[in-house]
């Protein structure tokens, strides 16, 4: 087991994704933990006690934050020194989760902040809510991407969950959808740290994800595409599958892509004939020509991944606006009229007193008007 790359689930999105990562052959061969205020989410996640963290128990009572973020700030923020006791040790933490509940999008910025006061780098993979859930959840989630994970993690890579329906057919029943992008998103997770963990066979290690993800908000897709078997004909049924992948968004997304992480996983028998037919295939088949590319491949050694090839593509594209620096406003000097001295002091015209009686006081008319009679210039005033 390898403590220098670690992921962490938060929240019962994650460990729901987490379950799956457990079932993964050779997934175990890395280092797994997750936090959460649900006692049966931790339960479910499929990993022993003394990789799970219930945060503060006898606030929730071990049934979750029920939405409420700011709960979920406290009870994760309460539980720093267990979190740091868990990461110590661990170069990269692998942050995943679901945005828009109350631990998960409450909860992830002290877990931020506690890796990087340890010194830990940090890579968010996070799903995003389907449009059709409540106006809350949307606004909570895109809050907590843009105003915290966004300026904390190192690397941010949000999934939004409607792509499921740019592929998936609209009569399949919504628990296949949703079992079908759990298990779609935790293998990708698994696929790109299993090659930031097998080191840089090709380009792809953390300081390139880093480079390319680093200070800019985005919204990914991606496709995983499997095959088994000793014959020739696997890469191409391996791609075949990623492309009809229920989440890669189809050619609309992937021709607007502004990078792509690819990666190839094979087993023991993985060869470098296979790893350059599947990069030349993926290559062919996006269309979009200017986007960064970071590839990876690893092998796992592991017995049960003999014959086996596994192809993972995420497609990113960079949110113009938020990504950008604001504007800065373009210097305007302020015009100001410059008015003349108003011709005034001359007019001898005593208006309606004119003809009457003067009135004199220490010899001066009274009658005529102050400004005249003490010559004073009437000038434009600010």
């Amino acid at each position: 087991m390898t403590s220098e790359i670690a992921i962490i689930a938060i929240g019962g999105a994650g460990c729901k994704f987490m379950k799956e990562l457990t079932a993964i052959p050779g997934g175990c061969n890395l280092k797994l933990m997750a936090i959460d205020t649900d006692a049966k989410s931790l339960f479910e996640s499929g990993l022993p006690s003394e990789s799970t963290i219930l945060a503060m128990p006898e606030w929730t009572n071990s049934i979750g934050c029920c939405g409420d973020a700011q709960l979920g700030n406290r009870c994760i923020f309460k539980s720093g020194d267990a979190i740091r006791s868990m990461i110590r040790g661990c170069q990269l933490l692998v942050i995943i989760g679901g945005l828009g509940g109350g631990t998960s999008s409450g909860g992830i910025s002290p877990l931020l902040d506690i890796a990087k006061k340890a010194n830990v780098q940090t890579c968010c993979i996070l799903s995003m809510p389907f449009t059709h859930e409540s106006a809350k959840v949307k606004r909570l989630a895109d809050n907590t991407l843009n105003q915290n994970v966004a300026k904390k993690a190192d690397a941010v890579i949000a999934m939004p969950n409607d792509l499921l329906f740019s592929v998936m057919k609209k009569d399949t029943p919504l628990d296949v959808a949703f079992e079908t992008a759990t298990k779609e998103f935790s293998r990708s997770v698994w696929a790109i740290t299993e090659v930031l963990v097998a080191g840089n066979q090709l380009n792809a290690d953390f300081r390139n994800l880093r480079a390319m993800l680093n200070g800019r908000i985005s919204r990914c897709s991606l496709g995983i595409g499997m095959a088994t078997g000793d014959g020739p004909g696997k890469v191409e049924t391996a791609v075949e599958n990623l492309l009809k992948s229920p989440m890669f968004g189809g050619p609309d997304w992937t021709s607007r892509s502004d990078a792509v992480i690819f990666t190839v996983l094979g087993g023991p028998d993985l060869s470098i004939g296979d790893t350059k037919l599947a990069l030349d295939m993926i290559d062919k088949f996006l269309t979009c020509r200017n986007a960064d590319m970071l590839k990876g491949a690893a092998m796992i050694h592991d017995e049960s991944w003999r014959g086996r090839i596994q192809l993972s593509c995420v497609s990113v594209i960079y949110d113009r606006i938020a990504s950008m620096p604001p504007p800065v406003a373009p210097t305007v000097e302020r015009y100001v009229p410059i008015q003349p001295d108003l011709p005034m002091i001359n007019i001898n015209e005593k208006g309606a007193m004119d003809g009457t009686i003067k009135v004199c006081f220490k010899g001066e008319d009274l009658d005529e008007p102050t400004f005249r009679r003490k010559q004073i210039k009437i000038k434009d005033y600010k």
